[in-house]
């Protein structure tokens, strides 16, 4: 695992050691288990190449953008989202995936939409800590989906019965 914690220190720059600060280390051990998982099912012997990459790097980067003590107290809730946005940014300055100006133009328009569904948390649902830290206060609505999905699948970004479906 160390071999592992190494690699992605060196691959993912800052993302992976400011990933690894939250929650003393949780969220990291987390990530590195699931991608041991994932390698170990009987099924990505099955895969091609291409589809065991895939996997491995929605292993590495599912949580990425996942914040937890000591950045804020509660559960982040905006993760899932900022975690996909800060995928693609890593994997752009990797060389690893190029888009299109196009498609480049309706991604901006994803993460957007994304973007503008930020609402405010439910008072039931917070907690008081008074721990000095930010409390998390908002969550993602689902208003936009309807449209987020055109994008991905009408658009060609992430074609129906994709990862993205």
């Amino acid at each position: 695992m160390l071999a592992i914690d190494e690699e992605l220190t060196t691959k993912l720059c800052g993302y992976w050691c400011d990933f690894k600060a939250q929650s003393k280390g949780m969220f990291a051990i987390h990530t590195i288990l699931v991608l041991w998982k994932a390698v170990n099912d009987p099924m990505y012997e099955s895969m091609t190449v291409d589809e065991q990459n895939v996997l491995k790097w929605a292993c590495l980067l599912h949580d990425i953008s996942k914040r937890g003590t000591p950045t804020i107290q509660g559960r982040d809730f905006m993760h899932a989202f900022n975690s996909a946005a800060t995928t693609l940014k890593v994997l752009r300055e990797m060389g690893v995936w190029s888009v299109d100006e196009d498609k480049m133009c309706e991604l901006e328009q994803v993460l957007r939409l994304i973007k503008e569904s930020v609402q405010p948390l439910p008072a039931i649902w917070r907690e008081d800590f008074k721990h000095g830290k930010p409390m998390v206060t908002t969550m993602q609505s689902h208003h936009n989906l309807q449209e987020i999905f055109y994008y991905l699948w009408e658009k060609g970004l992430a074609p129906r019965d994709s990862l993205a479906d």
